[in-house]
């Protein structure tokens, strides 16, 4: 159980590195390349766009492949993918885009299936928590290792980083495995109908479709939320850069905090669905503090609503990846993982765009208040739908 956990953990963690790593050289990147920063930006929707399709795939790749495999293809995926975005040129740079999404798509769902199989039950939400950890951890190292490297060599030579650590991945994967071996389909191929099949695994079934529509939202809220804090906190409540970072940074560090010990307590204290029914109300908490909000509060109050919507918005990932493996039909793991992280892909790319839609119509307090209210119904619905069994 601890080798593939910290084999995923480690590759996930790469994979995550180089999606985290284009926002982090955008204004290089931008005035080297002579064009708006809000198209290098567009990179990372090109991502999480193939990545929503590439997912759904999954099932179909550990069936053919095997999981080891199938991770050495991500991790190849993502360097070349790094290699072609760092050339500079316009049409590789989005290719290399769509090939880092390649390898992010089938991450969760395979990472998911392998894991679900070494888990003992009681330990599972735990164990996917610290998984989940590998998405933060990567923008972490982005953040840590890229600038001192960009500032020393140029953004071009920066991010080759990761094609490196991508290599020495596939290597190590090799050698040691990337989970207990697995019988294959070796004539198992390829079709839109995987994907379409995918989709209504999760569609139809009563179980996995509330978790879908409420990864969406959990999804949605999440990342609208982390998009436009720092500039309300900037914007309206007029608090000082270094402070409202320093905010931002909080939803962070609380998240992974709350990953780790909402894993450790899921199953053995307190049942998944339930806790990931609280983590709505927590998320709506935090949102509708911020809705509410003024200027003439004192910064640590905003740290406050940070850390609680950190808990909210971030700690739920694990538990639902958890969730999913729990209730998938027997030997569909990988799909049923990868259609529920469809619709939470689905969140992810239109959160932040209705978000700034929102904002622009009605300003930051309905806004909040709105994303407030769909947490609060999302976190209902698990808890009523899931725990009727």
């Amino acid at each position: 159980m601890l080798i593939p956990l910290v084999m995923i953990l480690m590759i996930q963690s790469i994979i995550t590195m180089a999606a985290y790593g284009i926002p982090v050289v955008t204004a290089v990147v931008a005035a080297d390349l002579g064009i708006a920063p809000t198209l290098v930006g567009g990179l990372v929707s090109v991502i999480y766009f193939v990545a929503m399709l590439t997912g759904l795939l999954s099932g179909a790749l550990v069936a053919r492949f095997g999981a080891r495999a199938s991770f050495q293809a991500m991790l190849g995926f993502t360097g070349i993918g790094m290699m072609l975005i760092g050339l500079g040129n316009p049409f590789g740079m989005v290719l290399g885009a769509a090939l880092l999404g390649v390898g992010t798509g089938p991450m969760n769902p395979i990472g998911s299936h392998v894991l679900a199989r070494v888990s003992p039950a009681d330990w599972r939400p735990l164990i996917f928590s610290l998984k989940q950890c590998g998405t933060p951890l990567g923008g972490a190292l982005a953040g840590v290792i890229l600038p001192p490297l960009l500032l020393a060599y140029g953004w071009n030579i920066a991010i080759q980083v990761i094609p490196a650590a991508a290599l020495a991945a596939i290597a190590l994967a090799a050698i040691i495995g990337v989970g207990p071996s697995e019988p294959r389909r070796e004539n198992a191929q390829f079709a839109f109908g995987d994907a379409i099949a995918t989709l209504k695994l999760v569609a139809r079934s009563p179980v996995l479709r509330p978790y879908a529509v409420a990864g969406l939202g959990f999804a949605g809220c999440q990342l609208a939320m982390t998009t436009y804090l720092v500039v309300y906190l900037w914007t309206e409540i007029k608090l000082a850069p270094e402070l409202a970072g320093l905010t931002f940074s909080i939803v962070h560090v609380t998240g992974i905090s709350a990953r780790i010990a909402l894993g450790a307590i899921a199953e053995r204290w307190i049942p998944t669905h339930v806790l990931l029914g609280l983590l709505g109300l927590v998320m709506m908490v935090g949102l509708a503090g911020l809705a509410f909000s003024t200027p003439a509060w004192p910064p640590v109050t905003f740290m406050v609503l940070a850390a609680i919507f950190g808990i909210g918005g971030n700690g739920w990932v694990g538990l639902f990846f958890s969730e999913i493996a729990r209730r998938a039909p027997e030997g569909r793991t990988a799909d049923a993982a990868g259609g529920a992280q469809f619709f939470m892909y689905i969140g992810i790319t239109t959160g932040p765009i209705v978000g700034g839609t929102l904002i622009s119509l009605t300003g930051y307090p309905i806004t909040f208040g709105i994303f407030a209210a769909i947490s609060l119904l999302c976190g209902i619905l698990l808890y009523r739908v899931a725990g009727a069994d």
